[in-house]
């Protein structure tokens, strides 16, 4: 994956978690999650990188075993298109997260 690739993510995550702690993120019921009081901005870490691409070099789509990615845990994603940059991969990815992504507190 490339810097530009890698910075895109994490910007992109970091805007979503900016609005979840900010309470303007939708939850299930159609109102806004509660914030985050101590919500920090994510960093890169090519370690992880690395841990997640060992089930993604296998072209399945499941979910690898626990004990491949130890604590850490895991979104399944796939993508039909042929020829995608892959820098905006992310945009595509972090764009379906959103509809499918709602918070439910309670």
């Amino acid at each position: 994956m490339s810097d530009t690739a890698r910075q895109k993510f994490l910007d992109m995550h970091n805007e979503y978690r900016s609005l979840v702690a900010k309470g303007q993120a939708k939850d299930k019921l159609g109102g806004n999650a509660p914030k985050a009081a101590r919500m920090k901005k994510m960093v890169y870490d090519c370690g992880i990188e690395a841990t997640a691409m060992k089930p993604a070099k296998r072209c399945k789509f499941e979910h690898s075993p626990k004990e491949e990615r130890s604590e850490l845990g895991e979104n399944v994603y796939t993508i039909t298109a042929l020829n995608v940059d892959k820098t905006n991969v992310a945009e595509m990815v972090m764009d379906k997260a959103s509809i499918n992504c709602q918070f439910y507190h309670g």
